[in-house]
């Protein structure tokens, strides 16, 4: 999983609208209005996938002042495996590796990406809450 913040928590990849319909929040009525900035990252995630075999992109969102993403590095090193981010690459060999339990933690990160705009009020990046 990889996050980025920029300096500041500027919100400079657009904003989310939260319960838009007057309901809370939840995966129906929450908007992200990437601006020109988002829209650029967004097409540059799309694009790096498209030219570099060895990446495959997985789930990720634009949030707006940072990203969430999961990128698969298709290497031999790894097998193709994904792992998480300050982790070594895993060996389908590796007496470590445990599959079940990587693709759960991956699963994991997975639906904390497609909710973490639902959490926006919430979220300590949001500058509202600094």
């Amino acid at each position: 999983m990889v996050l980025k913040s920029p300096i500041n928590r500027e919100n400079i990849f657009g904003e989310i609208i939260v319960g838009a319909d007057g309901c809370p929040p939840n995966n129906t009525n929450v908007i992200i209005n990437l601006n020109v900035n988002g829209l650029i990252v967004d097409e540059e995630l799309k694009h790096s996938e498209m030219i570099r075999n060895e990446i495959t992109l997985d789930e990720y969102i634009i949030m707006p002042n940072h990203l969430h993403a999961i990128i698969t590095i298709n290497r031999d090193v790894s097998g193709g495996q994904p792992y998480l981010t300050g982790q070594r690459p895993l060996a389908p060999t590796d007496h470590h590796f445990n599959r079940k339990q990587t693709l759960r933690s991956l699963n994991t990160i997975r639906k904390y990406i497609v909710y973490n705009p639902i959490n926006w009020e919430q979220d300590i990046d949001n500058l509202i809450n600094l």
